[in-house]
C-alpha cells in the first residue's frame, strides 16, 4: 500500500520599502511579493490622526495578490513628521501566514507662517525680518526684484536684512519671493511662494 503525503511549502514574504521617509503629497514606494504556490498577500494600513493615504488600506484593507508594488499617495496636514504602517500578510496552502510591516514616515510641507504681504520704508532703511514656519528646522531662501532706481538688494536664506536705497524721485519697490523648505534630509519644498513687497519711499530733497 502506498501512503502519499504532500507537503506544502512554508510561506514566503519579500517586502521592500524602497523609500521609508517621503514628503506629504508624494507617493510611497514599497514592492511585495511571495514565491509561494498558490501565495497571495493581503495588505492593511494604519494612519495617524492628520494623514491620509489617496487609496487608504485602512479601509480598503484585503488582497493585492502574490505581487506588485503600493506607490499610493500621503497627504499629511499636521507640522510634524508622522508614521503610516503597512501590513503585510502572505498566506497559501493552510499553512502558518507570514506577517511583516513596514512603516514610512511623511514629513509636512512647511507653510510660512508670518510673512507680511507689503511694508514700507524710507530710503536708506534696513529691512530686518526672519520668516517663521509651522514646521520645526524649516530652511527660508529668498530672491529678489525691483524696479528701476533700487540698490542694495540681494538674494539669499535665512533673515532678510538688506539696505534698500531709492535713488530715484519716485517711489519704488522691492519684491522678495521666499520659498520655504523643510528640514533636511528629506527637505519637503513648498511649491507655493510667498512674495514679501517693500516700497521704498524717495529721500525728500529741498532745492
Amino acid at each position: 500500500q502506498d501512503y502519499v503525503v504532500t507537503v506544502n511549502p512554508g510561506v514566503e514574504l519579500t517586502v521592500l520599502s524602497n523609500d521609508a521617509t517621503v514628503c506629504s503629497g508624494i507617493g510611497v514606494d514599497i514592492d511585495y511579493s511571495t514565491v509561494t504556490a498558490n501565495g497571495d498577500i493581503s495588505l492593511s494600513a494604519v494612519y495617524p490622526a492628520g494623514v491620509s493615504g489617496s487609496f487608504d488600506y485602512a479601509t480598503n484593507a484585503g488582497s493585492v495578490g502574490a505581487s506588485g508594488k503600493i506607490t499610493e499617495t500621503l497627504t499629511s496636514t499636521l507640522s510634524a513628521p508622522a508614521t503610516v504602517t503597512y501590513t503585510f500578510t502572505a498566506s497559501g496552502n493552510g499553512c502558518s501566514d507570514v506577517i511583516e510591516s513596514v512603516d514610512v514616515v511623511v514629513n509636512p510641507i512647511p507653510q510660512l507662517t508670518n510673512l507680511p504681504n507689503t511694508v514700507t520704508i524710507c530710503s536708506g532703511a534696513q529691512l530686518n525680518f526672519t520668516p517663521t514656519s509651522d514646521v520645526a528646522g524649516t530652511v527660508f531662501t529668498w530672491t529678489s526684484a525691483i524696479s528701476a532706481n533700487i540698490t542694495g538688494n540681494t538674494s539669499g536664506d535665512g533673515a532678510i536684512t538688506d539696505v534698500l536705497t531709492n535713488t530715484g524721485d519716485a517711489i519704488e519697490t522691492v519684491t522678495y519671493t521666499v520659498t520655504a523648505t523643510g528640514p533636511l534630509p528629506e527637505g519637503c519644498v513648498n511649491a507655493t511662494t510667498q512674495d514679501y513687497v517693500v516700497t521704498v519711499n524717495p529721500g525728500v530733497e529741498l532745492t
